[in-house]
């Protein structure tokens, strides 16, 4: 939290019964609106923005070093509606973060390598998280996303290792590149019912994934998708998959899966092909 201290001396001060401070060494006294007015300028030095296009605020950096962060609602009498490409990149010692409801995008690398980040408050009103920007938060345990999410980029996720839940919001058709690539203690992951494409090592290496419904919609499942959850022991292929990559499930020596697939599915050629462990349903 922003501290205001005395002018003359530096000193700390305390509120008194005639509604004014005084500094607690030389008594210097000071309006309460002198104080709140020093507080808002203390506080919005702490972040560089720019206007957008549609009269809101893009937050471009946080220059501050708090364990807990609020983000402002406006900036320079605008709403703040995004985040910008590494607004918080690296920023070592948040370990909170709470986000007003008015900001609908956070960029790609804004969280990225906030290493101490255990909690964040996301917006109501969030559409798009953009590429690795929670990539590397290594103390993040869950992230309770809003339904209003439509979009998720690239390795959004990648390298939380100690991530223990995702629910999808329920609108999402994609599930992208390398999106949960290394979460390792991932034991819980909700797919949306409208998921059509699972890319590329979308959950490579989540070793902690027990078991995982997939949706009805899914048409396609990417390379090395599944690569490394070892302890996924069965998994139903629905019969609207019509495509798969390469090296989906593995490697061979540690995986124990079971695939349950339709007769004259392309799951059920696939994994036929692929020497894979199957049995009709």
């Amino acid at each position: 939290m922003a501290m205001v201290t005395c002018n003359v001396c530096g000193g700390g001060l305390a509120a008194a019964a005639d509604g004014l401070l005084y500094c607690k060494n030389c008594g210097v006294s000071y309006p309460m609106e002198q104080i709140q007015a020093a507080l808002a300028a203390q506080n919005a030095s702490l972040w560089d923005w720019q206007p957008t296009a549609d009269g809101g605020a893009e937050l471009l950096q946080y220059k501050g070093d708090a364990p807990v962060v609020t983000v402002p609602a406006e900036l320079g009498g605008r709403p703040v509606t995004a985040l910008a490409k590494g607004a918080f990149y690296e920023k070592k010692k948040i370990a909170r973060i709470s986000l007003p409801d008015c900001v609908h995008t956070i960029g790609r690398l804004a969280f990225c390598k906030c290493l101490a980040l255990e909690e964040v408050i996301l917006p109501r009103q969030l559409r798009y998280i953009g590429s690795d920007a929670f990539t590397q938060c290594h103390a993040l345990r869950r992230l309770p996303l809003p339904p209003s999410v439509e979009d998720i980029g690239d390795a959004a996720f990648s390298g939380c290792g100690t991530l223990e839940t995702l629910d999808l919001p329920p609108g999402l058709r994609e599930l992208r590149l390398l999106t949960c690539y290394g979460c390792s203690r991932l034991r819980t992951l909700t797919l949306p019912p409208t998921l059509d494409l699972i890319q590329d090592s979308a959950l490579c290496q989540c070793a902690a994934l027990t078991q995982l419904h997939l949706p009805g919609t899914l048409r396609k499942i990417g390379t090395m998708a599944f690569w490394g959850c070892d302890q996924l022991t069965e998994l139903y292929i629905p019969p609207s998959v019509n495509e798969m990559g390469r090296l989906v499930f593995g490697p061979p020596n540690r995986s124990r899966l079971l695939l349950w697939v339709k007769p004259g599915s392309y799951a059920a050629a696939w994994a036929a092909r692929s020497g894979c462990r199957y049995q009709f349903c």
